[in-house]
């Protein structure tokens, strides 16, 4: 993080600046040292923060509705139930900072050091976590549904989410797949079956992979009993033309990731439900 002069500000001073922000509208905070300042509560949002030094202070309760902080720190800072919906964050330290409870929904966590942060309970449903690092943070309880761009560094966190299909036993899962009737290309609903025995992961979004599974039925689009008479025999993947599915054969993939956060990694992928695989 580059280093630039910051202007040190007392707590009375901060005081009369969140005032001044809240009541004239200002758009911006920059180059201020707000280290261990009392703020909780501030109304911090639609600000652009830049180069703001936040270490050691308390912003419990505080609001950054659709801010844009660059270049700023947050370590050992008090977050928990922070309003931080929307949030455009890139290149910021929250190192051991408290989030517990904060709202991070649809936020940008991009490039950006969790390390060792508190993250309990907190909501990060379509959070963006580009290149951002939660080596050692502890996100039990949180809801990272549908977060995007995590990173291996989840591996190194307390992440107590659970995976979208069964850890254990044979399953039905869907996969959205590709054939040809009349000369036509088509979409088709395959049902597999993952065994007992099949690797299986998932991450945060709703996909799954696991390394095998049974065709058990390919289905058109619009079919609304799940054991009607197949209408095609082989079908393949959209992803790759030369990996089919033939109905009644176990499809295998031998370079299977077995990384849970490496969503579009080697695997076959499916869905839980059909409506799952047909919109994807």
């Amino acid at each position: 993080m580059d280093e630039i002069a910051r202007i040190r500000v007392t707590q009375e001073n901060a005081a009369r600046i969140i005032n001044i922000v809240e009541l004239e509208h200002r758009s911006f905070l920059k180059n201020l040292n707000l280290t261990g300042l009392n703020l909780a509560g501030a109304d911090l949002s639609c600000l652009h923060i830049s180069n703001v030094d936040f270490s050691g202070a308390d912003l419990t309760g505080a609001t950054l509705n659709d801010s844009h902080i660059i270049n700023s720190i947050f370590d050992d800072a008090k977050l928990d139930n922070t309003i931080m919906y929307r949030c455009d964050v890139d290149n910021c330290s929250f190192v051991r900072a408290n989030l517990s409870g904060c709202n991070l929904m649809r936020a940008s966590l991009h490039n950006s050091n969790f390390a060792s942060a508190k993250i309990r309970n907190a909501d990060l449903v379509r959070a963006n976590v580009f290149g951002s690092i939660f080596t050692g943070a502890d996100l039990t309880g949180a809801d990272i549904r549908d977060a995007e761009e995590i990173n291996d560094s989840f591996n190194d966190a307390i992440v107590d989410y659970p995976m979208k299909c069964p850890e254990k036993g044979s399953f039905i899962g869907w996969k959205k797949c590709y054939g040809y009737t009349d000369y036509k290309r088509r979409n088709f609903l395959v049902m597999l079956e993952i065994p007992e025995d099949a690797k299986r992961v998932s991450g945060a979004e709703r996909k799954c992979r696991c390394d095998k599974a049974i065709v058990r039925a390919i289905l058109p689009f619009d079919a609304l009993e799940e054991f009607m008479p197949p209408t095609e025999t082989t079908v393949h993947s959209i992803y790759d033309p030369t990996f089919e599915y033939r109905l009644g054969e176990t499809v295998h993939v031998n370079n299977f990731d077995d990384n849970r956060w490496h969503v579009c990694a080697p695997g076959i992928h499916f869905f839980m439900s059909k409506v799952g695989a047909m919109y994807y």
